[in-house]
């Protein structure tokens, strides 16, 4: 991706400190950064994804939706893709409120986060040896340090490079705060009456071309195929897939298996979404018992991490994905959010070490240096 001119830069990083709602996204493969903006007023609010039915904008939802952490749909009054256009839009723009960014959450010294992952793996692991679950996502928090003169979109565009096959984005509203993330899983994309979604599952480090997937590997992401492949089925007449085959993303690759099916409705796709999210990819099976069980013994909120981001437009083209390897930024650091899939055969060592290396590519795009002035992030 080429370097914005200094004037749009800087304008876009002043965006992430004000009460403007936006969404500054690059779709996998994609040339062009896409600004969707609501200058007026603040996003619309859903309890639930069912309510979505009918609905299009930018869509940020949470995990699981709580009246604290709703589901956010930005109504983008003004659109631009390309820098130029970006930047012809941002000049128009009037001057806009500033707000002060959330107050720093202390940073945890690694050896706690160690801990703290460690005593949440025994009690994911004790129902899984149980055979109450299948299979369980664990997810973890790393609070680091922004680097001085810290530019969001310098990040930005920094994971457009290193990341071409993922989800870049950067979404910014008065009600969720600044998140930014490369996601290599698409939850949904539709155009007219054809719809498809993934399975995406299983992690090894992108060292060769051709890798060897462990048993474990194969048996979580055949747990979020069927789970799909189910869902589907109870919606939709005409279902095909492809895989699982071996997918790229940044130093890691995945499992991944494609569906394509039919869409009846595209004004239901609330409803879809809900039937589909959170997938065992992100939550478990039972996908249901799995939920609350994460809610209750992770010990966090995930938030918005291993929600829903993206472009909701009934009758146009949707692309929502799986908001992962993502970042929710204050004022001088930043909540890192990463998680692995658990089965009853599961070693504590061997997640662990999965989450750092998910872990890594989010902190990769946080490197310091930049090849353009900009005011520092934590001006305001």
């Amino acid at each position: 991706m080429n370097q914005p001119p200094p004037v749009v830069h800087q304008a876009l990083d002043r965006l992430v400190l004000s009460t403007v709602s936006f969404a500054l996204y690059r779709l996998p493969q994609g040339e062009d950064p896409v600004l969707e903006l609501q200058s007026n007023g603040t996003p619309r609010t859903y309890s639930q994804l069912d309510d979505l039915n009918n609905q299009a904008g930018f869509l940020l939802a949470p995990f699981r939706p709580t009246p604290h952490c709703p589901i956010v749909l930005i109504g983008p009054d003004q659109q631009a893709s390309g820098w130029p256009a970006i930047g012809h839009l941002l000049h128009h723009l009037p001057v806009q409120d500033q707000i002060r960014l959330p107050s720093d959450p202390p940073i945890i010294p690694e050896e706690q986060e160690y801990m703290d992952y460690r005593q949440a793996f025994g009690r994911f692991m004790e129902p899984l040896q149980r055979q109450i679950y299948q299979k369980l996502v664990l997810s973890r928090r790393s609070i680091r340090e922004l680097p001085g003169g810290f530019s969001p979109v310098a990040a930005f565009i920094r994971a457009c490079q290193d990341y071409p096959d993922m989800m870049v984005s950067l979404c910014h509203s008065p009600l969720t705060g600044t998140w930014l993330g490369s996601t290599p899983e698409m939850l949904l994309t539709s155009n007219g009456c054809q719809g498809t979604t993934m399975a995406l599952a299983g992690t090894m480090p992108r060292y060769e071309a051709n890798p060897t997937w462990t048993s474990k590997n194969l048996r979580e992401q055949g747990i979020v195929s069927q789970y799909i492949r189910e869902r589907l089925r109870e919606i939709s007449p005409v279902v095909t897939e492809h895989g699982p085959v071996t997918a790229p993303a940044g130093q890691l690759v995945h499992l991944k298996t494609e569906f394509r099916f039919k869409l009846s409705d595209e004004n239901h796709l609330g409803s879809l979404l809900r039937s589909l999210h959170p997938t065992p990819a992100v939550c478990g099976y039972p996908q249901a018992e799995a939920s609350r069980f994460i809610t209750d013994s992770e010990g966090f909120d995930r938030r918005y991490y291993a929600g829903i981001i993206g472009r909701l437009a009934p009758g146009e083209r949707t692309s929502l994905f799986v908001n992962l390897r993502c970042m929710e930024m204050s004022a001088g650091t930043a909540i890192l959010y990463v998680g692995s899939g658990l089965l009853a055969t599961s070693d504590l060592q061997d997640e662990w070490e999965e989450t750092q290396q998910k872990l890594h590519t989010i902190l990769d795009i946080l490197r310091p240096g930049s090849d353009v002035a900009t005011e520092t992030f934590t001006s305001c």
